[in-house]
């Protein structure tokens, strides 16, 4: 089977993707060949889609092959490199620094999980890189990639279980 990739270039800040080439956010700190935690680097690399993550209150249909999940309030991303569930998705409490999947702005009403740092997960290596919807400022991100909720909606409707995302 053909291996699709979505390829995000960090100097042009563009996204090309069968028919589509849209603008896009990257890390304030650029595309960086040695991703540390808290670096505000988007890491580049050649990385697997893991599952679709979507607010079911603010997204109403969305079709897609890949795994969906609804996000719910009780969700997180541990971004602590000093405990054991570090780049890990969770539900429930977490007495480690994570990171919210239920937000009040827009930026998680959608978003793509890149399977980067798994298998096996490193420390201080960088956690919870999504693709995911722009601020409204349109400005850079912490290390994720971003770009407006309409186009990435076009985006995930089009993806499959074969599709990858290439950072350079």
């Amino acid at each position: 089977m053909e291996t699709n990739i979505i390829e995000i270039s960090g100097k042009s800040k563009s996204l090309k993707w069968k028919d589509f080439n849209f603008p896009c956010n990257v890390g304030f700190g650029g595309i960086s060949n040695n991703k540390i935690e808290g670096d505000m680097c988007t890491p580049s690399g050649i990385y697997p889609i893991r599952d679709i993550m979507y607010r079911a209150d603010r997204i109403k249909k969305l079709n897609t092959k890949v795994k969906k999940i609804k996000i719910k309030k009780n969700f997180k991303w541990c971004d602590d490199p000093n405990d054991q569930n570090y780049n890990k998705f969770l539900v429930g409490s977490c007495d480690s620094s994570f990171e919210s999947l239920w937000r009040k702005d827009n930026l998680y009403d959608l978003l793509v999980v890149i399977g980067y740092n798994e298998n096996p997960i490193i420390p201080f290596r960088g956690s919870a890189i999504f693709m995911h919807c722009e601020s409204e400022l349109k400005s850079p991100t912490k290390g994720c990639i971003s770009l407006k909720k309409e186009q990435l909606h076009q985006i995930i409707e089009s993806l499959n279980n074969e599709t990858y995302i290439k950072i350079f």
